[in-house]
């Protein structure tokens, strides 16, 4: 039996926290048969609580034997909401400040490459269920942040 279905909207990103929202993007209707890739997701996942693979992008662990990511916040600062939302905001201005050719932004065009082949991303850090980096480099993959200098959004 073939069943016609429409949708009207594209899901970016999917996520257990109330502080975030999940990001909607309005697409014309279309047909599902037709759309394999309509969900696309980038989650930010808690190491601890992550199952399977994914995009480590937090700072050296020697317990776990975690590299450092080029793409570690590099702001500390106490484990409270307040804070965590300044060194996000911290972390934002530091990266549009960056230039394209940056180990920073060579590893999210990285993360873009695998993004658009799969379809899907985790990025996995250690702040969930708290604001996390991983916003800023989830709206980076996503063509919503550029390097300095950058003219145009580059996808």
């Amino acid at each position: 039996m073939f069943v016609n279905v429409t949708a009207i909207f594209e899901i970016h990103i999917l996520t257990s926290c109330d502080w975030r929202k999940i990001d909607v993007i309005m697409v014309s209707s279309m047909d599902l048969n037709d759309k394999k890739e309509l969900f696309c997701l980038i989650e930010i996942k808690n190491f601890s609580r992550n199952k399977g693979p994914g995009e480590y992008i937090g700072r050296y662990n020697y317990f776990y034997k975690l590299k450092a990511s080029p793409l570690q916040n590099p702001f500390t600062g106490p484990i409270n909401l307040e804070s965590k939302l300044r060194l996000v905001e911290k972390f934002k201005k530091f990266i549009k400040s960056l230039p394209e050719e940056s180990p920073q932004w060579r590893e999210i065009r990285r993360l873009q490459r695998i993004y658009e082949d799969k379809r899907e991303l985790k990025l996995i850090c250690w702040c969930d269920p708290l604001p996390c980096h991983g916003e800023i480099i989830k709206s980076a993959i996503l063509g919503e942040i550029n390097p300095k200098d950058s003219k145009e959004k580059i996808v």
